[in-house]
């Protein structure tokens, strides 16, 4: 099928450029000159009309079409986070160089598992999960570290903290790291390591973050 070239009108009308150069819909009114894609069909509203930015503040696309602009992948090959959160890369293996070390999951699986997850109950990222993954999780502000908690200057910027998944005994532990302020689990201070449960609350800097397991005696990645 030959390649359409979808264009939106001044009256906010789609329709195919590559058979009309005029709207048919408001005659001969000229088009906006607004390309949305290229090779694949126009629009289709659902959800009662309801729409989405694509650039400016005036152009909007139905729902429905979000994939088509929003499906670009990263060259690291990461899962898209709200913005101030981060998490180890999704493919982790093709980011190593020689000189890196591996977790013992990644190296017998093949990928770093999910085994949790940590989700911000107050503050700059309130309703934000970060995940956790097996071994030693480095918690900072900073990219570089395994768990990313951005916007918190109370956080130290490298390994403020970390979360461990000891996959041989199977449970969690939260370890405080070089973090210039005391960190606190169910606000009592966590000066040395503290085996974590369910819903445990682990407060650093002035962000709270609940726990939440998926691995555990229940289940273990193979």
């Amino acid at each position: 099928m030959e390649n359409q070239m979808i264009v939106k009108c001044p009256n906010g009308h789609y329709y195919d450029k590559n058979e009309t150069d005029h709207c048919p819909y408001c005659e001969n009114t000229e088009n906006s000159g607004n390309s949305i894609a290229l090779g694949f069909d126009p629009p289709k509203t659902g959800g009662g009309g309801s729409t989405i930015p694509i650039g400016h503040v005036d152009e909007t696309i139905p729902l429905g079409e979000r994939i088509h602009i929003n499906n670009q992948k990263t060259s690291k090959g990461t899962i898209p986070m709200n913005a101030g959160g981060g998490t180890r890369p999704v493919n982790v293996s093709s980011t190593r160089t020689s000189g890196d070390t591996v977790s013992i999951s990644e190296r017998e699986l093949g990928f770093d598992p999910v085994v949790g997850w940590l989700v911000c109950i107050n503050g700059f990222n309130k309703g934000r999960s970060f995940t956790i993954h097996s071994d030693r999780n480095l918690i900072g502000r900073g990219e570089g570290n395994d768990i990313c908690i951005q916007g918190d200057q109370a956080i130290s910027y490298n390994h403020d903290s970390s979360i461990v998944y000891d996959r041989k005994s199977k449970i969690f532990m939260f370890v405080p790291g070089d973090g210039r302020a005391v960190s606190y689990v169910n606000d009592e201070a966590a000066l040395v390591p503290i085996k974590l449960k369910l819903y445990d609350k682990i407060t650093i800097g002035d962000t709270d973050l609940m726990f939440v397991p998926f691995c555990g005696k229940e289940f273990d990645w193979k």
